[in-house]
């Protein structure tokens, strides 16, 4: 782990752990109608004048990597299967990279964050977009992720390197 991403782990510790202060009531998000509930505080615009679907392409949750250049959407089932999927811009269309893994790092109740690794499914060219692993325990701990429960990914996408933060969301509403 390089001394930024370090950096990085301890402010986002330092966030959740000391609070963000409420949120004014302009930048709250609100359920899109999706039935995904998300209302943590925050606008999923991000001043791009777009928000986040409630869902991926894949029907999974949506992360941003890097200034919205790309999203990582992730998703799991009830028998701890994890799918991630790199998507564009506009989080319509696969991205494809030489990356044959993602890492995903948790930290849980404030211990010493532990790394997993997700392997590509190889496509016929040789690149990847996708990536998956069955684990019940991660998969759980993605799901907790909030106050207790820090997870980052590092993706690497045409040999630049990104860290995604995963963000608390509501299972109210869908199924998996």
């Amino acid at each position: 782990m390089t001394i930024n991403r370090i950096a990085t782990f301890f402010c986002v510790l330092t966030l959740v752990f000391t609070g963000c202060g409420e949120p004014s009531s302009d930048n709250t998000a609100t359920d899109d109608g999706g039935g995904h509930g998300h209302s943590h505080g925050h606008d999923h615009s991000h001043g791009h004048g777009h928000s986040h679907a409630s869902e991926g392409p894949h029907g999974g949750h949506i992360l941003e990597i890097g200034e919205e250049q790309y999203h990582l959407e992730w998703s799991h089932s009830d028998s701890g299967k994890l799918s991630f999927y790199l998507l564009d811009s506009e989080m319509k269309n696969d991205v494809t990279t030489n990356a044959d893994a993602i890492s995903i790092n948790v930290a849980v109740s404030g211990k010493a964050s532990e790394m997993h690794e997700i392997p590509g499914v190889k496509l016929e060219d040789g690149t990847y977009s996708q990536f998956e692993k069955t684990d019940p325990v991660l998969a759980t701990q993605l799901q907790n992720v909030g106050p207790a429960v820090i997870a980052t990914a590092n993706v690497s996408i045409n040999g630049e390197d990104f860290e995604v933060i995963f963000e608390e969301h509501d299972h109210s509403g869908h199924s998996h």
